[in-house]
């Protein structure tokens, strides 16, 4: 097959452009801004701080370890834990171990935020799904209650925890958590 120059010419400058269109695509395929450098750290982080959450919530991971995970002027922004932090004058990275301590006193029954199964109940999966938005990460929970509609049955739920990560710390959280109509105990009387 043979073409005439003109022909050549056009399919030239047809390649180009196709050949300029996917590289533009391309660049955009990997971030908004065109910059592939910063895509792929924006990746790193988020795949750090989605191991860093999966790490803290371990079994292995001790009260320490998880403290020293909160930074020092950490903000809660869940309503009990703001409420059980005034009557406790506490707040930031003390406000776990306060909470510790409480919990050790009362157990985890006195605390709706810390949910347990119910007996019976198929179990939880703390992390059924993770998603990490820069230093953003949420965590949905797989919960399963007892349906007040079929006695003897449960149904399936979820709960989603938010927190703001920087320089690996906990710097923020947020929860769907409303107080309570029955107060619990810990929420009445300071811990001492």
């Amino acid at each position: 097959m043979s073409m005439s120059r003109g022909a050549m010419g056009i399919l030239a400058v047809c390649m180009l452009l196709v050949g300029i269109a996917i590289g533009v695509g391309a660049t955009h395929l990997l971030a908004p801004d065109g910059d592939a450098a910063a895509a792929l750290a924006e990746k790193r982080t988020e795949e750090a701080n989605i191991a860093f959450v999966r790490a803290f919530f371990q079994p292995e991971t001790t009260d320490e370890q998880k403290y020293q995970a909160l930074d020092r002027d950490y903000v809660q922004h869940d309503p009990v834990f703001h409420e059980f932090n005034m009557l406790n004058d506490t707040g930031g990275q003390e406000e776990f171990r306060v909470l510790r301590r409480a919990m050790g006193q009362r157990g985890p029954d006195d605390a709706p935020m810390f949910a347990q199964p119910a007996a019976g109940s198929p179990p939880w999966t703390r992390i059924h799904r993770i998603f990490a938005d820069g230093d953003y990460v949420t965590v949905m929970e797989q919960r399963y209650s007892p349906n007040p509609l079929r006695p003897g049955e449960f149904y399936e739920h979820f709960w989603f925890d938010t927190w703001r990560l920087k320089d690996g710390r906990f710097m923020e959280h947020w929860a769907p958590q409303t107080i309570p109509d029955d107060i619990p105990d810990f929420l009445l009387e300071p811990v001492r």
